[in-house]
């Protein structure tokens, strides 16, 4: 993604918690959000694809070690669902989400958001 952004002349770079980050001018924002749906169809970020067992298995024990990590923080986390529960989400779940947004920066440098695929 941000290759494709970088490739169309935008200053896009990955961000620490695995987003991508860019300036530009407001007047072109219209222009931006183009070629951001365009990149998301020509890299398939945007596409919904199923995950065999592996990756579930392989997703599933990332998030549960990450959940691991934050709470060894001092952070009062939910349980992570069931595996038959983040399997039929599709790896839908992240603790990720839990975090609160005044400690998100330090939080992900303690832990890692992992890159599952």
């Amino acid at each position: 993604m941000v290759q494709c952004l970088s490739d169309r002349g935008w200053d896009a770079v990955l961000s620490s918690d695995g987003g991508i980050e860019s300036s530009f001018p407001s007047e072109q924002e219209e222009v931006y959000s183009a070629d951001v749906d365009d990149c998301f169809d020509v890299t398939g970020v945007n596409q919904v694809r199923t995950l065999n067992t592996d990756e579930f298995k392989k997703g599933y024990d990332l998030m549960s070690s990450s959940l691991e990590c934050l709470r060894a923080t001092g952070l009062d986390l939910p349980d992570a669902p069931s595996y038959q529960a983040f399997v039929d989400s599709n790896a839908g779940y992240t603790p990720y989400r839990d975090l609160p947004d005044e400690l998100y920066d330090e939080l992900i440098e303690a832990c890692p958001q992992p890159q599952l695929w």
